[in-house]
């Protein structure tokens, strides 16, 4: 029965059939004061692609292109864009003559090695690793370069960043006076060195940034970055 489980799901996540981001919005209900709003598996794979295509690669099977492949999303969530440059670079392996076992090795190594994913919802994080275990069940999830970023006030330290809503929390930014001074916040708010240290040598960052407009509606943008340049914004 495991084995089968393993076998469909994985036929599943091959399709670009979603279901994480519906899990997530059933478990734990609306998420939109954290900015959750799910990307679409379509938006994804096109962001992948856009991605990879920037990146001038051809010898997708050659283990010398894997290494110049590090990627991030700054707000993977289930990891929705991250499961979807994993495919899209399987795709391109597959195509370019790898075997299954070569696919299954790259999944590994880039799982381990290349992909960072990082969300201030470690429920969502966790979705993420299982999603990416699919592919190659001996990925280790120690490796795994996904991590929970601090938000807010945190107790005997600086406030962090994170929402935008926080600029309206008067914790965070001292008084209601102060909530339309957006540049004394970012004054005091620090980043966590180790969330520095995690993506400044990523080559590509594909992204759907948490912002939501005012009055609630969604306003999301959704980028792609190849060695620190704007690609594509949508």
């Amino acid at each position: 029965m495991a084995a089968w489980a393993q076998e469909n799901a994985e036929i599943y996540v091959s399709m670009g059939m979603e279901y994480a981001g519906e899990l997530f919005s059933r478990v734990l209900g609306n998420q939109a004061s954290d900015g959750a709003y799910f990307t679409r598996q379509p938006a994804a794979r096109l962001l992948a692609e856009l991605a990879l295509d920037a990146t001038g690669e051809t010898a997708w099977a050659d283990r010398r292109t894997w290494k110049r492949l590090k990627m991030a999303d700054l707000a993977c969530g289930s990891g929705t864009l991250l499961n979807a440059w994993l495919e899209a670079v399987k795709a391109r392996v597959r195509q370019a003559g790898g075997d299954e076992r070569t696919i299954a090795e790259f999944h590994k190594y880039a799982v381990e090695r290349l992909v960072t994913g990082l969300d201030i919802n470690p429920v969502s994080l966790q979705m993420a690793a299982g999603r990416m275990t699919l592919g190659n069940v001996s990925v280790d999830y120690r490796k795994m370069g996904l991590r929970a970023v601090p938000y807010g006030p945190v107790a005997g330290e600086a406030v962090r960043l994170g929402s935008l809503e926080l600029l309206t929390d008067e914790d965070v930014v001292g008084s209601a006076e102060a909530a339309g001074d957006a540049k004394r916040f970012f004054e005091s708010a620090t980043v966590d060195p180790e969330v520095v240290q995690d993506v400044e040598d990523r080559r590509i960052v594909i992204m759907n940034p948490p912002f939501t407009a005012n009055d609630k509606k969604v306003n999301l943008l959704k980028c792609v970055w190849v060695e620190a340049a704007p690609v594509r914004c949508l």
